[in-house]
């Protein structure tokens, strides 16, 4: 979030004095009339900038004439009328509406959303069997019932039949979550996508295009520019990227100055169609490669590896 504010203030043509990132050391000498914007990328009760703000900004600010509000990306109404209650902080943001409101379920009108709340009930009451006795309910933390998810984390506010990962209490099956709300499982999926991206730069060696020779060598530069290609053909922002990658948004933006001196990506930041092209390529080798594989398993393991007769009606 802080990230995010910080390129919005290099953008706008504005003297520090004016609009600037604080932080609690130079908190103390703001001027009056001041402006104090409390970041956080979701806020689903409104508890977390409710607990900053006594702790760490009320002490320091209290009794200057200054205004003090909270600047999400999103919010929930529970957490506005917190804020707004308990210390007088408007909210700005996008407001986020319960999965299973009764106006404005995404899920529709109660006939066709009361099923889905079941289910997602049901399901979650088996990954927490103390629910009665915790914050954190079926339906996330204290009933939140959101559907938020950032390229950085899933809040526990959201649903938890969606970013919930580990063994089922009672049980010795696993949970796998569509949104992982840990960067353990963000960083399985980077250490995926560089295993990939050595396997696409030998690929690249056979393909017959220009201007592919920084390919040839498989460098820190190269693998990651052909992971960063790979990403953006998936339409994952830089953010994202960064992530799942494990490296700083800076090495981000070095890696796209390189794709565009290797006309790779244009200067909005996509992908050039050589770029889309040469991945798409690269994807279908890749495919081959599986085929082979599945072929060498069948063919020479099969009484090693169990493989079934039919799958989805197919056989």
């Amino acid at each position: 979030m802080a990230y995010h504010a910080k390129k919005v203030l290099e953008k706008i043509d504005l003297p520090e004095s004016v609009l600037s990132m604080l932080n609690l050391k130079n908190l103390i000498d703001i001027k009056k009339n001041a402006v104090i914007a409390l970041l956080d990328d979701f806020s689903g009760t409104g508890e977390s900038i409710l607990s900053f703000y006594e702790k760490s900004v009320k002490p320091i600010v209290e009794r200057k004439p200054i205004t003090i509000c909270a600047l999400t990306v999103i919010y929930m109404e529970k957490a506005r009328k917190n804020l707004e209650s308990n210390c007088g902080l408007n909210v700005y943001g996008d407001l986020s509406i319960p999965a299973f409101a009764r106006r404005g379920s995404v899920f529709g009108y109660e006939k066709s959303m009361i099923p889905v709340r079941d289910f997602c009930f049901k399901k979650a009451e088996k990954l927490f069997p103390n629910w009665k006795y915790q914050d954190l309910k079926p339906l996330g933390y204290k009933n939140s019932q959101a559907l938020v998810s950032f390229e950085h984390t899933t809040p526990n506010n959201t649903l938890p039949i969606l970013w919930f990962e580990g063994v089922i209490p009672g049980t010795d099956k696993q949970w796998n979550a569509i949104f992982p709300r840990f960067a353990n499982s963000r960083i399985d999926r980077g250490r995926r996508l560089r295993q990939s991206s050595n396997f696409w730069l030998s690929a690249m060696s056979k393909l017959k295009f220009p201007n592919i020779d920084w390919s040839k060598q498989h460098t820190v530069d190269s693998l990651r520019l052909i992971s960063v290609v790979a990403q953006k053909y998936h339409r994952r922002s830089n953010f994202f990227i960064a992530q799942t990658l494990g490296i700083g948004m800076q090495d981000v933006e070095e890696i796209i100055r390189l794709g565009k001196e290797k006309e790779l990506i244009d200067e909005s930041g996509d992908l050039t169609l050589m770029a889309r092209t040469i991945y798409e390529e690269i994807r279908k080798k890749d495919r081959i490669l599986e085929r082979r594989i599945s072929k060498q398993i069948s063919k020479q393991n099969i009484n090693r590896v169990y493989v079934p007769k039919s799958f989805r009606g197919i056989t």
